[in-house]
C-alpha cells in the first residue's frame, strides 16, 4: 500500500528538519515538565500564522502540480505530431517518391527530436547516448552541443572560436527539426509528391512540435522564484518552533510527538510541490519520459514492420 512505501516519498528529504522539530519539542517539554520553566504560549499566538501558511502552502502545491500537469500535456501533444508526421510520410508519400530508405530515416529523425528534447530538458546535451546516437546520422556525431545556459555564461568575444565552430550546436533538438524541415521541403518540390493538404499537415506538426519544445523548456528554466521559496521555508520553520510552546501546558511530555507528526504533515506538502516543480528530471515523482520515447520508439518500429505504404 502507498502508506508504507519509500520510494517517490518525500520522507527522506523531510527527515532532517521533522527531527530536529521533534528534539525541539521535546526539550521544550523536559523543560517545562521536569524543569520547571513556564513556557507556554497561548493559541491566539500562532492561529493568524496558520491561516496564512495554509493559503501558502496550498499555493505552492496547486502551482506546481499546475507546471507537472501542464508539463505532461505537452510531452502528449509533442508525440501526438509526431505520430500525426509518421503517418504521413510513411503513408500519404508514394515509394517512387521517396525510398524506404529515406522513409525509415525520417522516422528515426521524428524518434531522434523527441529524445532529444528529453535530454534537453535534463540538461544533457550533446549526442552521446544510447537512445539517441543510434538514431542520428554520422554527421550529427560530431555534434558539441554546449546548450543554452552555457552560451548565456560565456564571453562572446573571448570564445568567439567556440561560437564559429560549425560543429557546435546550441538546440539539438532545434537542430534535429532543421533536417526534418529539410526533407519535408524536398518532398514538396517534387512534382507529386506532397499534396497541398499535406504539405499544410506537417507545416503545422511542426510548429506544434517547435512550441511544445518552448513551452517545456519555459517549465524547466522558470523555477519558483527563490525569494518565495525561502520565504516558505523559514515561515514552516518558525512555525513548527513555535508550536511546542502552544501545546505543552496540555500535553506535557507527549507534545513532542504529536509536533512531530504535525510537522511530518506540513514540511511533507511544502517537499511535494518542490518535487513536481521541474517534472522533466529522473525523479520518481517526475514524468516517466523514457517510458513515452521507448512506446513511441515501437510504435514506429511496427509502422515500418507492418502497416503497408
Amino acid at each position: 500500500p502507498d502508506a508504507l512505501r519509500l520510494k517517490g516519498s518525500v520522507l527522506p528529504h523531510v527527515t532532517l528538519p521533522v527531527s530536529f522539530i521533534f528534539f525541539w519539542s521535546l526539550l521544550i517539554s523536559i523543560l517545562h515538565e521536569r524543569v520547571g520553566l513556564k513556557l507556554e504560549l497561548s493559541n491566539s499566538v500562532v492561529t493568524s500564522i496558520s491561516v496564512v501558511l495554509g493559503l501558502l502552502l496550498a499555493f505552492r502545491t496547486n502551482t506546481s502540480y499546475d507546471r507537472f500537469w501542464e508539463g505532461r500535456k505537452l510531452f502528449a501533444t509533442l508525440i501526438t505530431s509526431i505520430r500525426c508526421l509518421s503517418r504521413i510520410v510513411w503513408i500519404g508519400v508514394s515509394p517512387g517518391i521517396s525510398s524506404i530508405a529515406e522513409k525509415r530515416h525520417f522516422l528515426d529523425l521524428l524518434l531522434a527530436y523527441v529524445v532529444a528534447c528529453k535530454h534537453h530538458l535534463r540538461d544533457e546535451f550533446g549526442t552521446h547516448f544510447i537512445d539517441l546516437e543510434r538514431l542520428l546520422p554520422p554527421a550529427f556525431h560530431m555534434i558539441r552541443n554546449i546548450g543554452q545556459a552555457e552560451c548565456a555564461r560565456r564571453d562572446y568575444d573571448a570564445d568567439i572560436e567556440v561560437y564559429l565552430d560549425p560543429e557546435v550546436c546550441m538546440n539539438l533538438p532545434q537542430e534535429i527539426l532543421m533536417h526534418i524541415g529539410l526533407y519535408q521541403e524536398r518532398l514538396a518540390q517534387i512534382p507529386g509528391g506532397l499534396e497541398g493538404a499535406l504539405y499544410g499537415t506537417m507545416c503545422a506538426a511542426l510548429a506544434q512540435a517547435t512550441d511544445c519544445l518552448t513551452s517545456m523548456e519555459r517549465i524547466h528554466s522558470t523555477p519558483m522564484p527563490p525569494a518565495y521559496r525561502i520565504h516558505m521555508r523559514q515561515s514552516l520553520m518558525v512555525y513548527c518552533l513555535l508550536l511546542p510552546f502552544t501545546f505543552v501546558d496540555t500535553l506535557g511530555i507527549y507534545t513532542a510527538f504529536i509536533i512531530l507528526v504535525i510537522a511530518f504533515v506540513l514540511l511533507g506538502i511544502q517537499e511535494v510541490g518542490s518535487e513536481i516543480e521541474d517534472p522533466f528530471g529522473y525523479d520518481p515523482n517526475d514524468i516517466p519520459l523514457d517510458e513515452y520515447c521507448e512506446e513511441l520508439r515501437l510504435e514506429l518500429r511496427y509502422l515500418v514492420a507492418r502497416v503497408p505504404q
